[in-house]
């Protein structure tokens, strides 16, 4: 579903308030938007897409789920988000990859914001942009990829919905998009016992009742440019492709949208035949798409919990975190903002609940934002212990930002 409207925020379940950066950059080749929803000690940062429906309106959503996420995670850094939308088809990457650095080369040369993958937008890509912008990268991840850390956090949202409903034991999954985070997701349920049913990419969606073959599938993304999906169906006599079906009417347990914004919007709804929905991309289900399903009996995973492991672990390991550590704090912050959600008796849809319960959060930065932040770091600190706090956030703030007009 494109997005239009420069007001949509509320659509998205989101708090209406003007974000702090907006640009706007239109050549021959392409139109780029760029959007800092709100700084933290003066540092952002957020994904970057390549589509031909982007809109400034679904970056502006974007990156306030960013914002979000991040307030809710207790990661004392911003929201931000920037994309481009190509004139044509036949534009080539170089010309977008120059049309990005210009758009946001100042911003990454000052390091207000930190560029991170998105749809059409991979670690390489990101690295030639840095290298046409003057500057050098700065990742804030170790040995666990924010593919690896985003499942987990997927799967903690998925073991926590079981439990509160002992009658159901969700087993067969239907997964949306199979890329950088999609991958590890499929990867890291299936090994807990889960059945990937059904994955979906640009080409259409693949399917098998019995199980697809996820080791087989990763395989052959990564080795190809090619269309894999009916590639990988000719050769598994149990598998079928569909070219145009939308995974999202997938009948499974759980459905794992994780493609664009408002992807399930209150018409679809409709169609939905899941039991749980926890997404692994922002915003994929409108406000008036999870009244509906509510009013079903579907449960939505709000999903600025359900992925907020990528920004946990990039975090946890910038502090000094091992894979043990960063795995369960992971775990940790998102059953402690999930109970918040699913035990409120107010009668309002999950991702209304961890929306509010962000924006309550923002609301003490407004008084101090830097004595906030270093709240926000007490959970870190009794996981990880003082010198390991102190020894990150001396290379964290190392980073200061020396003007917010550099």
């Amino acid at each position: 579903m494109q997005v239009n409207s420069e007001n949509d925020y509320s659509a998205a379940s989101l708090p209406v308030y003007e974000p702090q950066v907006v640009e706007v950059l239109s050549e021959s080749d392409g139109v780029g938007y760029f959007v800092i929803d709100r700084s933290i000690l003066g540092r952002s940062w957020g994904g970057f897409r390549i589509a031909a429906d982007l809109s400034l309106a679904e970056v502006k959503i974007l990156a306030r789920t960013m914002t979000i996420k991040g307030v809710l995670a207790g990661v004392p850094i911003g929201g931000a988000k920037g994309g481009i939308c190509p004139q044509t088809r036949n534009v080539g990457s170089e010309e977008l990859l120059g049309l990005a650095s210009r758009l946001i080369g100042r911003h990454i040369r000052s390091r207000s914001y930190f560029l991170g993958t998105d749809l059409g937008f991979d670690r390489k890509s990101a690295d030639i942009v840095y290298e046409l912008a003057g500057s050098s990268r700065r990742t804030f991840s170790g040995k666990l990829s924010p593919g690896v850390c985003c499942a987990r956090s997927v799967l903690a949202s998925i073991e926590y919905v079981k439990q509160l409903n002992s009658k159901h034991d969700p087993h067969t999954v239907a997964l949306e998009g199979f890329g950088a985070m999609a991958v590890p997701t499929a990867k890291l349920l299936t090994s807990k016992g889960y059945n990937i049913v059904a994955v979906s990419n640009i080409d259409g969606t693949l399917e098998d009742r019995g199980g697809l073959n996820v080791k087989e599938l990763a395989e052959m993304a990564a080795n190809s440019n090619a269309s894999f999906l009916p590639r990988y169906a000719t050769t598994h006599p149990s598998a079928m492709f569909r070219p145009e079906y939308s995974i999202n009417f997938k009948a499974c347990d759980i459905l794992i949208p994780g493609t664009r914004v408002f992807s399930i919007s209150e018409r679809t709804a409709a169609l939905v035949k899941s039991k749980v929905i926890c997404p692994i991309s922002n915003s994929p289900v409108s406000a008036a798409a999870e009244e509906a399903l509510a009013q079903r009996g579907i449960m939505s995973v709000p999903d600025v919990i359900s992925n907020s492991g990528a920004i946990i672990g990039s975090f946890a390991q910038q502090l000094g975190a091992d894979e043990t550590q960063t795995e369960s704090i992971i775990v940790d912050i998102v059953n402690s903002n999930l109970k918040h959600v699913f035990e409120s008796a107010s009668g309002r849809t999950p991702k209304f609940l961890a929306v509010h319960l962000g924006v309550q959060r923002m609301k003490t930065l407004e008084r101090s934002e830097k004595i906030t932040a270093l709240s926000w770091l007490i959970p870190w600190l009794r996981k990880f212990g003082a010198n390991s706090i102190l020894n990150g956030m001396r290379e964290y703030l190392s980073l200061k930002v020396p003007s917010a007009h550099a």
